[in-house]
């Protein structure tokens, strides 16, 4: 059964193969189960599991050395650079938000360094587009006004 997005069934209507709603909480769960598999076994379940080969990783723009990461093992291999430097960290999910193929997540990041044993526990976000069951891009923002309004912009592009 296939459901049309809109009040009126127009020829410009989308149509989807599951209605938005559905498919939104299906996008919410799959967030979840990421940092789930995230926090069990770091960025080698998500490489079998989530990420598709041609995954997009957006790295915060606080970071000295922040980029884009393409591609699956590029993003997982910079996952296991991070995690060599902090040690493996978990992510505690807070809120999660859903709208279309976006998902906003507000995280609890808590890690302790590897070499250095010091503790950091800090609020991060993503912004994640989701498709087909997989993570297809994220986004991650230290600051979360400007998380939220990465999260707005992608979803009016969308809409």
């Amino acid at each position: 059964m296939r459901t049309a997005v809109g009040l009126n069934r127009t020829p410009s209507a989308r149509v989807y193969p599951i209605s938005v709603p559905q498919a939104v909480d299906a996008n919410l769960a799959l967030v979840r189960h990421t940092y789930e598999l995230w926090n069990s076994g770091g960025p080698d379940p998500l490489v079998e599991r989530i990420w598709p080969p041609d995954v997009v990783f957006y790295e915060t723009l606080e970071l000295p050395d922040a980029g884009v990461y393409r591609g699956v093992e590029a993003v997982a291999a910079r996952m296991r650079e991070l995690v060599e430097a902090a040690g493996h960290f978990q992510m505690r999910v807070r809120t999660l938000e859903g709208c279309g193929e976006y998902v906003l997540a507000v995280c609890e990041f808590s890690a302790q360094g590897a070499s250095s044993g010091l503790s950091l526990t800090t609020r991060i976000c993503h912004v994640l587009r989701c498709r087909g069951g997989r993570v297809r891009e994220f986004r991650a923002h230290l600051d979360p006004r400007r998380a939220r309004h990465d999260y707005e912009r992608l979803c009016a592009a969308a809409a």
